[in-house]
C-alpha cells in the first residue's frame, strides 16, 4: 500500500495567537491536527518514541506515568510556602486528565505520580494561540529528550475558565493535560498564572520556575527560549545546576541608567 508521510513538529511552528498580559487571547482557528509519533509508555514504565501506525509498528500506547491511585494523599503544605521558589515541594492538587493519549486519561490524580523523573508543568489557556504553539513545541522537546536518553515527563494544566476550549489544544501534544477547576484552585495554589512553567527534579522539588512574563525568554518558537527551557529539563534530570544558555541581555544607557534589551528605543 502507498506510504503516507506523517507531519513533523518544527521548533518554528506555533499557534496563530499572541501572548497577552491577562492570558485571555482566544484563537478560533486553534483546531490543528495531532502531533505525529508521540512517545509511548512501555511495559517497564520507560518512554519510547515509538512509530506511527503507517510504518507497521504496534499501535501507539499511552504517554506519561501510570497514575498512583493507591497512595495516601500527600501531607498538606504549610501556609505561606513559596511554591515558585527553588526547592518548593510538589503541589498536592488532584485534577482530571483530559488528554486521550495519556496513561491517566479520564483519571483524577496529581503530580506525585510524576516523581522519579524530571517533570515540566506548563500553565495554559487552551483557547490561546500562543499557548497552543507552546504545547506543540513542548511535544517536540519531549520527543527530542527521549531520543537523547534524558528521563523526563511533560504535563500541562488548562486554566479553570478555559475548559470549553480543550479541543483547541489537546491535539497539539500527547502528554498528560490537567483541567483546573474553581473548586480545586490548583493554578493559584502553585502561585502561578497562564504562560508560567515549572520544572521539578526527580525527587519532586522545584528546580526552575519560568515566569511567563519574566525577563528570561521562554518563547519556544525562538531558539533562545527553546534552549532555555530544554536546558532546565536536562539539568533537572542530571542533578545539575541550571544555567540559562541565553540569559537576559542588559544594556547600559549613556546617562548611566540600566535598561533592558526588550525596552527598545523611546
Amino acid at each position: 500500500p502507498m506510504e503516507v508521510a506523517l507531519p513533523t513538529v518544527d521548533a518554528t511552528t506555533t499557534g496563530d495567537g499572541a501572548r497577552t498580559t491577562d492570558g485571555h487571547t482566544n484563537d478560533a482557528s486553534g483546531d490543528a491536527g495531532a502531533v505525529a509519533d508521540g512517545g509511548i509508555q512501555m511495559a517497564d514504565g520507560d518512554l519510547d518514541a515509538g512509530g506511527g501506525a503507517g510504518d507497521g509498528a504496534m499501535p501507539m500506547a499511552c504517554v506519561g506515568p501510570e497514575p498512583r491511585m493507591d497512595e495516601m494523599p500527600p501531607e498538606a503544605i504549610p501556609e505561606g510556602t513559596c511554591m515558585n521558589c527553588p526547592g518548593a515541594p510538589t503541589p498536592i492538587w488532584r485534577l482530571d486528565d483530559f488528554q486521550n493519549d495519556s496513561c491517566g486519561f479520564e483519571q483524577t490524580y496529581g503530580l506525585n505520580s510524576f516523581n522519579g523523573r524530571a517533570t515540566l508543568v506548563a500553565l495554559f489557556n487552551a483557547g490561546c494561540g500562543y499557548c497552543q504553539g507552546q504545547a506543540q513545541n513542548l511535544e517536540r522537546m519531549r520527543l527530542e529528550l527521549i531520543a537523547e536518553g534524558v528521563s523526563a515527563h511533560f504535563s500541562a494544566m488548562n486554566g479553570d475558565i478555559y475548559e470549553v476550549h480543550q479541543a483547541r489544544i489537546v491535539d497539539r501534544c500527547s502528554f498528560p493535560f490537567f483541567q483546573d477547576t474553581a473548586e480545586a484552585g490548583a493554578m493559584a495554589s502553585m502561585g502561578g498564572r497562564i504562560y508560567d512553567m515549572y520544572v521539578y527534579r526527580p525527587d519532586g522539588t522545584l528546580h526552575v520556575f519560568f515566569d511567563g512574563f519574566g525577563e528570561l525568554n521562554t518563547y519556544l518558537t525562538e531558539v533562545s527560549g527553546y534552549e532555555n527551557v530544554k536546558a532546565a529539563m536536562v539539568s533537572a534530570a542530571r542533578g545539575e545546576e541550571y544555567v540559562a544558555p541565553h540569559p537576559p541581555v542588559e544594556i547600559f544607557l549613556p546617562d548611566g541608567g540600566l535598561g533592558n534589551a526588550d525596552q527598545g528605543n523611546e
